[in-house]
């Protein structure tokens, strides 16, 4: 999962390009993959559950908030990833 995100006039976040791994900036605008079925969403939240690993070995479920602006993922339902968890970004 990549992100960037920006505000009228400024760029305020973007993939660090302090790492050796391929970046692609038109790739990060793609639109949500039609294949994913499972999405939930409304003014305050978006859902999106039921993605798989290739061989079946994972579930994954992420849930996006908007204020404060959090990213959680969860692997067979275990929390292995949050983005601005304490809600400062």
């Amino acid at each position: 999962m990549r992100t960037k995100i920006d505000e009228p006039n400024s760029l305020r976040f973007s993939v660090s390009r302090d790492t050796d791994l391929p970046i692609v900036d038109e790739n990060l605008f793609l639109a949500p993959d039609s294949s994913i079925s499972n999405i939930t969403e409304n003014s305050t939240y978006v859902l999106v559950s039921g993605l798989t690993h290739d061989d079946n070995s994972e579930t994954f479920q992420y849930n996006i908030t908007f204020s404060p602006f959090t990213i959680t993922q969860l692997s067979n339902g275990i929390e292995t990833l949050s983005v601005n968890k304490n809600g400062s970004f």
